[in-house]
């Protein structure tokens, strides 16, 4: 049998339908018989299998639990039409286990769309 994709507690994004174009965020709360992810959608009290599920991008790292660790150089993206990968340190983490990264030249560290460990 597979591995499934998705691990319990991990951050997801859910969509109800093909044409939805909002991605909201989740987590997998258990996984079917198949392994189809049910997915509490941050808000709600009950867990759905949803149309559409893939991985929170700030999230992608879940896939290998605690690889983001405080005082690691990683590089941040703003958002998926950003072409630049910009370096910074991770300071801790949010509520969500999100890395903050106090980015090169910034005071203040935040979650960004996405992180990865810097090949130096």
């Amino acid at each position: 049998a597979e591995a499934p994709l998705f691990k319990l507690g991990a951050r997801v994004e859910v969509k109800d339908d093909e044409d939805d174009t909002t991605w909201e965020p989740g987590t997998v709360t258990e996984l079917d018989e198949f392994g189809t992810p049910l997915v509490m959608k941050d808000g709600f009290t009950k867990a759905f299998v949803w149309h559409e599920t893939r991985l929170f991008l700030e999230d992608a790292s879940f896939l290998e639990a605690g690889t983001f660790k405080v005082g690691a150089r990683v590089e941040v993206k703003d958002d998926e039409d950003d072409m630049t990968w910009e370096p910074g340190t991770v300071t801790g983490f949010d509520e969500l286990g999100s890395p903050l990264v106090l980015k090169d030249g910034f005071g203040k560290a935040f979650v960004w769309f996405q992180t990865r460990h810097l090949h130096e």
